[in-house]
């Protein structure tokens, strides 16, 4: 396009950060900045600024279409948004899948939690007929190479075989998830059925954890993180399965700050957001800090 390799980047980065800026003022308005540093201090964040930016760029806008389409339900730009992710990068064709599954079928995340739990066994028996499967799909040019193992060209950057780090590091989303939902049925139990919100509403948890609106978005946020985890759990001996896992950890910063911000879970909320973000943070100095020696 006749950039510069330094305005090309710079364009790249504006463009990273500035649409997922987008999704969380939209999304966390009233404590924005307190959400972006979960997005900062994130373990990919970095990666994929600097590193795999076209997938990150693709995924930053992906987050911005689903903060029009879910939350101000303007079908017709975020619609163009993900027809915009998509060009830049293929495999956002799983999130995209996943936001219609999300929208349309699947209106509980009890059910894709369950997907998940059972992503894990799946994988470790089956998970190479399951990668030769995904790789024929052509998700990305290069999807062949890292799926197969024939990845010499593009350097040995990742492990190999099933990465159980990656998997207790996807977990601390499904933990909040699963605690919500743990929240949610003990309350019913309590009540001895539906609230009355969440009857009027037809949304799983309303008036429990959070009011009708903010549960509808929760449901279907974790539905998408829950649901695209578990592709890369299911093909995470490939090679280079850091790249499927992005699919999914793009939206990690999000699912953990509107856990934590818009859900009522512990007495000591603000307590506790604050630890969790200080352990979010810790992680990804660890493992930087692990890489150096």
């Amino acid at each position: 396009m006749g950039f510069s390799v330094n305005t090309f980047l710079f364009l790249i980065e504006a463009g990273y950060i500035g649409f997922m800026l987008m999704a969380f003022k939209k999304f966390l308005w009233e404590d924005t900045m307190f959400a972006v540093l979960f997005f900062f201090s994130a373990f990919s964040f970095y990666v994929y600024g600097v590193n795999g930016i076209r997938n990150g760029l693709a995924c930053s806008i992906c987050l911005a279409a689903f903060a029009l389409i879910i939350k101000d339900k303007n079908y017709v730009a975020g619609c163009a948004l993900l027809f915009a992710a998509f060009a830049i990068h293929k495999s956002t064709l799983l999130p995209i899948a996943a936001l219609g599954a999300a929208l349309f079928v699947i209106k509980k995340p009890k059910l894709a939690l369950l997907f998940w739990v059972a992503s894990i066994p799946v994988s470790l028996v089956a998970g190479g007929p399951i990668s030769n499967f995904f790789m024929s799909l052509g998700f990305d040019d290069r999807a062949e190479a890292y799926l197969s193992g024939d990845n010499m060209k593009y350097g040995n950057f990742s492990n190999t075989g099933f990465r159980w780090d990656f998997l207790l590091y996807s977990a601390m989303p499904v933990w909040l998830i699963w605690e919500a939902q743990k929240k949610i049925e003990k309350r019913r139990a309590e009540m001895g059925g539906l609230c009355y919100e969440e009857e009027e509403s037809g949304v799983y948890g309303a008036g429990i954890l959070a009011d009708a609106e903010s549960m509808r978005i929760f449901n279907v946020l974790s539905t998408i993180y829950l649901l695209t985890n578990s592709f890369w759990v299911m093909v995470a001996k490939a090679s280079f399965s850091n790249r499927f896992a992005y699919l999914s950890w793009f939206m990690y910063p999000l699912i953990i700050a509107y856990a934590v911000v818009r859900l009522h879970l512990w007495e000591d909320q603000d307590k506790k957001a604050g630890w969790i973000l200080i352990g979010h943070a810790a992680f990804t100095m660890f493992m930087y800090l692990s890489g150096k020696m």
